[in-house]
């Protein structure tokens, strides 16, 4: 039982974890629509194609907050 209980809870926090990380990855895609900015098109396609580094990332959020 007491296995069965640790994988669930294990499979909860992953799924917790994966979740999270999905946010926080969009989340200058998530910005920009809810600031109704005129780019949400091109900072999505930066935040999907370049996210994964730091710069592209920034660079997105940035984009999302302001018009440049």
């Amino acid at each position: 039982m007491g296995d069965f209980l640790g994988s669930i809870f294990g499979f909860i926090f992953f799924s917790l974890l994966i979740c999270v990380s999905i946010t926080i990855y969009f989340m200058p895609s998530i910005i920009a629509f809810k600031e109704k900015s005129m780019n949400i098109k091109f900072i999505f396609i930066l935040n999907v194609l370049a996210g994964w580094t730091i710069i592209g990332w920034i660079i997105s959020l940035m984009w999302a907050f302001k018009e440049l």
